[in-house]
């Protein structure tokens, strides 16, 4: 597997997380601290981009609010959280 498809894929994982950690909705600007906490610097652009992946798999929901994207997570989205379903491009979550 590809460097940056297993960082992608631990990138999903930790934004997920972030989002539940933060009460199941996270606007961009959260998110992207959050996930320099976990290790991965990135863009605001690069946080939406992957808003927009996740969105696109059912993971969650998208409103913008104030000129910010606001993810909130589906029931999908808590399942890869917790372990519970395995999707393609977001690393497995550990159970228990």
């Amino acid at each position: 597997m590809p460097i940056g498809q297993v960082i992608d894929e631990d990138l999903r994982l930790c934004l997920i997380r972030a989002i539940e950690e933060a009460g199941g909705q996270c606007n961009e600007s959260v998110a992207q601290s959050c996930l320099k906490v976990y290790g991965h610097q990135v863009s605001r652009d690069k946080v939406r981009t992957h808003y927009a992946w996740l969105k696109e798999q059912g993971v969650v929901t998208i409103e913008n609010v104030a000129g910010y994207q606001v993810a909130k997570l589906t029931l999908r989205g808590y399942d890869a959280v917790e372990g519970n379903c395995d999707i393609p491009g977001i690393k497995p979550a550990r159970r228990g």
